[in-house]
């Protein structure tokens, strides 16, 4: 008699924990939300190479992103959009440089730890960089890549953080400044919902 149950019982728990197993955590969807990023900027000219590389001011950067991301098993991978507001300047005078914001679509490949998403990006970026006084008015272009890390919280709600390096160029034929290179650092953490 006591058999029976035991071995009804013990079926039972196996069928829980393999359903248990089967239920990880979806990432696919669309998703998006605020970040807010620490940027180290700096930038340099062709026309002096041995000049060192001039770093901007360092800021805050809010921004916003969204995206959408599919699921095979534990095989994540997607597409991402996002835009950083930035206000850097460099130097000073009839030579101040000023950045503006960065426009980024990335494409996102990663590995789910069931509620633990790990990613890496790489992409192309578009950032302003003028100047008021030197005829320099340009959206620099340029390759961008990264590592992410996005944790959910619940089934609508996430926090993650990234970084991103970004290697974006520019030219000017009219200007003193007649090429530019601008590199970047981004450290972004990151609240995202997910649709």
């Amino acid at each position: 008699m006591l058999r029976p149950i035991i071995t009804a019982l013990a079926a039972t728990l196996a069928f829980s924990t393999a359903a248990t197993a089967q239920q990880a955590y979806d990432w696919s969807g669309a998703y998006g939300g605020v970040s807010l990023a620490a940027i180290d900027v700096h930038w340099d000219f062709n026309t002096n190479p041995s000049d060192p590389e001039n770093p901007f001011d360092a800021e805050a950067a809010p921004g916003v992103f969204a995206g959408y991301l599919f699921q095979n098993d534990a095989f994540v991978y997607g597409a991402e959009i996002s835009h950083n507001i930035y206000d850097g300047e460099q130097g000073a005078g009839p030579f101040l440089f000023e950045l503006g914001s960065q426009t980024e679509l990335r494409a996102r490949v990663g590995y789910a730890f069931d509620n633990v998403l790990v990613s890496a990006s790489v992409g192309y970026a578009s950032r302003e960089f003028f100047s008021r006084f030197v005829d320099v008015r340009d959206n620099i272009t340029g390759m961008t890549y990264g590592l992410g890390a996005d944790y959910a919280i619940n089934d609508r709600m996430f926090v993650g953080a990234d970084w991103t390096h970004s290697s974006l160029n520019g030219s000017n034929a009219s200007s003193f400044y007649n090429s530019y290179e601008v590199t970047e650092d981004a450290f972004r953490l990151r609240l995202g919902f997910r649709f």
